[in-house]
């Protein structure tokens, strides 16, 4: 089942590669793609639990509904000043690939992304300058995919 997920992985690879090319130049993301893509991963993972009572399965769905809580909360408090409903879709989306055990760090490696992103083009930080989020959370899915591969076969 394990090696199903590097599948999973993979699948969800290239949509995240034109959803971040999308936020980066129009700062939107196709509602459809998003949704067809966390989708996908929900039902992989609703499988993988109710079919073959895979652990890992439940620990994914877990953290999504955690992130999608948590930045639904941001999403409502801010009056969608600082995300959008794609970027709720894909913290979902990020729970569902990563799961509970990788969530913090996976997190902690968008927050940097983001950070020395805005650094090196602002200069600065300011509060109202916009940052595409969408790269930022596909580069911590997918380093944190990788970083956890090279650390588990070593």
């Amino acid at each position: 089942m394990e090696n199903l997920y590097y599948i999973l992985i993979i699948i969800c690879f290239f949509p995240l590669l034109y959803l971040s090319w999308q936020d980066i130049k129009s700062q939107e993301i196709s509602r459809n793609v998003t949704l067809a893509t966390v989708f996908f991963a929900l039902a992989f993972n609703s499988v993988a639990l109710i079919f073959y009572n895979y652990q890992p399965a439940y620990y994914a769905l877990l953290a999504a509904l955690i992130l999608g809580t948590v930045f639904l909360l941001c999403l409502i408090l801010t009056k969608e000043k600082s995300l959008g409903m794609g970027d709720v879709y894909l913290f979902i989306l990020m729970g569902l690939l990563v799961g509970l055990q990788n969530l913090i760090f996976s997190l902690s490696i968008m927050v940097l992304g983001a950070l020395l992103y805005s650094i090196i083009k602002y200069k600065k930080i300011h509060l109202k300058q916009k940052v595409p989020l969408v790269p930022f959370i596909s580069l911590g899915i997918f380093l944190t995919f990788v970083l956890t591969q090279l650390f588990l076969q070593s």
